[in-house]
């Protein structure tokens, strides 16, 4: 039995956020099985008060960093899709080897 499905169903449902131009590397991260880029606020789902509120800050100091940081920001998210573009092509790769050798 699968354990994620004990818990509800908004936990289990990660939603990949939509990438703003620049984002610190430090939010980022990708979830190499189900190939996807994801951030710490795709994940908050609950409306405590606290949860939004860190949120807020969360966006706000992105926002930040989109001006000040905006070049390296770019190049770091550039790094982030390039890799994210390699795990998918060695995926793809795998699965034609894989069917070739059936």
């Amino acid at each position: 039995m699968r354990h994620d499905i004990l818990k509800p169903r908004s936990h289990r449902k990660t939603k990949l956020a939509s990438l703003p131009t620049a984002v610190p590397l430090s939010f980022t991260r990708i979830n190499q099985k189900k190939m996807r880029i994801e951030r710490p606020w795709s994940r908050w789902k609950r409306n405590t008060r606290t949860g939004i509120q860190c949120r807020y800050d969360r966006e706000e100091s992105v926002l930040m960093d989109r001006y000040d940081g905006l070049d390296e920001g770019i190049k770091r998210l550039a790094k982030v899709e390039g890799s994210l573009v390699d795990v998918l092509k060695n995926k793809m790769r795998n699965d034609e080897l894989y069917r070739n050798r059936k």
